[in-house]
């Protein structure tokens, strides 16, 4: 502990600056005297490198829901200062981050005395919240949907069926199914939040009013029939009910559209129509009232209009046109003549 250092950039307490000794291998001497004015001695080898200087990435800014990323320092080999949000290989998550900056922290060296270091700053910026839409459903029947219920607006929406970004969608130009919708809002400082909307579009029901009907103009009340599903809803005229009946005499003689609806469980309705044709009833006309012999054989019964039926008080009427007088004997017959065209006029 008695000896003294010599040599370039040593001093005798052995203190050695790099920098006066410059870059190089150096030898410095350590001499110890045990008298007589001699010395022992020895040598230590040194060597002066230049410290590696560490070229981080530059400074730089990400979204709070940005994908993590892998920092790249030169040269490689170093060590990040782990954090929130950084690992020592270097992956930085801003999820895991603090918004704001964050100083990330690169060293590098080979030796405990030629460590360097380096900092770059990663800004992380928080996204806007969204409020979601509700979920909701449509026929593809149905009219334009214009989506309401979120915040904030002035985003995108994208996805099938979407006719326009601002949020309209068209269930009749998709096929019945479920389809999810995605809503995009870019805040000012450029990060994109997320929120998606589920609409799922049904089919209408088919269905059916009926045959077309003809009927008479009677007081009569006519029971619309025929029509499926049940417990669907007429309308059309103030002249029939919900249920389907009919008043010829409201209708008056003609030809009317009336109107069938059913909406079935998931909200989706369809309508068909049918014609009520009403028909004012004919008025027949006969043989005037007359008499016959009982031995006159066969009479022809005459009527307008035609396709008549007629019937006997009785015997006698032996087809749809004639009477025999020497079955009938003799008596007073009372002949019936009546029009029936398969409807509720006779």
């Amino acid at each position: 502990s008695n000896g003294s250092w010599s040599g370039l950039g040593v001093t005798p307490a052995g203190v050695f600056d790099p920098i006066v000794a410059g870059r190089d291998t150096h030898f410095l001497v350590y001499a110890v005297p045990y008298g007589n004015g001699c010395f022992t001695s020895d040598t230590l080898e040194v060597r002066v490198i230049d410290p590696v200087s560490p070229q981080p990435l530059p400074d730089d800014t990400l979204c709070k829901n940005d994908a993590a990323v892998q920092l790249i320092a030169s040269p490689a080999g170093g060590n990040w200062t782990p954090g929130p949000g950084i690992t020592t290989g270097g992956l930085f998550d801003p999820s895991l981050a603090p918004s704001g900056s964050n100083l990330l922290i690169y060293t590098i060296g080979t030796h405990p005395s030629c460590t360097q270091t380096d900092t770059t700053l990663y800004t992380v910026v928080d996204t806007t919240a969204i409020t979601p839409c509700p979920d909701d459903s449509a026929c593809t029947n149905g009219s334009v949907i214009t989506f309401s219920g979120y915040s904030p607006t002035g985003g995108v929406w994208t996805g099938t069926g979407i006719i326009d970004p601002a949020g309209r969608f068209d269930p009749s130009s998709v096929v019945a199914g479920t389809y999810q919708l995605r809503y995009a809002f870019t805040n000012t400082e450029g990060c994109v939040s997320q929120t998606f909307k589920t609409i799922t579009v049904f089919n209408p029901p088919t269905v059916e009013a009926g045959p077309d009907t003809l009927i008479c103009l009677t007081p009569d009340i006519q029971q619309l029939t025929g029509n499926s599903p049940p417990l669907g809803t007429w309308f059309g005229t103030p002249c029939i009910n919900a249920s389907g009946q009919v008043d010829p005499v409201c209708l008056g003689v003609g030809r009317h559209i009336v109107y069938y609806r059913f909406t079935d469980i998931n909200g989706c309705e369809n309508i068909d129509s049918l014609t009520v044709t009403v028909q004012a009833p004919a008025i027949p006309q006969t043989m005037a009232d007359t008499s016959f012999c009982q031995n006159a054989g066969i009479i022809n019964l005459v009527a307008s209009p035609a396709d008549g039926v007629w019937s006997s008080s009785g015997p006698g009427l032996i087809s749809d046109t004639t009477f025999n007088t020497l079955i009938a004997g003799a008596n007073i017959n009372t002949l019936v003549y009546t029009i029936f065209g398969g409807t509720s006029c006779e």
